[in-house]
């Protein structure tokens, strides 16, 4: 009897401790993601505001040039949308993994600095969407239509050649995957 209860003992312990350490990996794995969003937005903001805050270039060149700073600005912050994601994912599993034992406040206070992050992404990456259209508004006038038609063509251009090779699965054939790093 007296074994049995002990084994019974330790077999809740050993739960116990398998959740603890469940909960606890993450937990690190959600203030992890949530650092390094957090970090990102932080270098990421003084270069949207110095996009925005720029004035509008009187001549076509000098135009073309901050059209190209914006949109650069643009792809990085929705190729880096994947820091949000990352962040979502480890708050909702370690509320996953906790749900039994939080509260209401508890979660909700998990999932505040997550949805602050998240709408300090959105607000970036649809403000220097905005200002790319401003400034192609801007190019239009500056040089003609004909002209911001092909500007337009060659970025889309580029924008699908390094999306086509950002999906590429890697080879792990050797000479293959030299080839695909020659590529890029």
């Amino acid at each position: 009897m007296a074994r049995r209860r002990h084994s019974d003992l330790a077999n809740r312990a050993q739960r116990l401790l398998d959740r603890l350490r469940t909960a606890s990996d993450g937990s690190a794995r959600y203030r992890d993601a949530v650092q390094r969003a957090q970090r990102w937005m932080q270098t990421v903001e003084p270069q949207v505001r110095a996009v925005l805050t720029e004035a509008v270039g009187g001549e076509p060149r000098a135009v073309e040039t901050q059209l190209s700073r914006a949109k650069s600005l643009h792809n990085e912050i929705l190729a880096q949308g994947r820091l949000i994601d990352n962040a979502k994912d480890a708050c909702d599993q370690l509320v996953k993994s906790l749900e039994s034992n939080l509260t209401p406040a508890e979660i909700r206070q998990l999932e505040v600095p997550v949805i602050e992050v998240t709408e300090r992404y959105n607000e970036l990456s649809d403000a220097v969407g905005s200002r790319c259209s401003e400034l192609e508004a801007a190019l239009l006038q500056c040089q003609g239509l004909q002209d911001a038609a092909e500007t337009q063509a060659q970025w889309l251009a580029s924008v699908e050649n390094n999306f086509k090779g950002q999906v590429k699965p890697a080879s792990l054939i050797r000479e293959r995957l030299d080839e695909q790093v020659r590529e890029q």
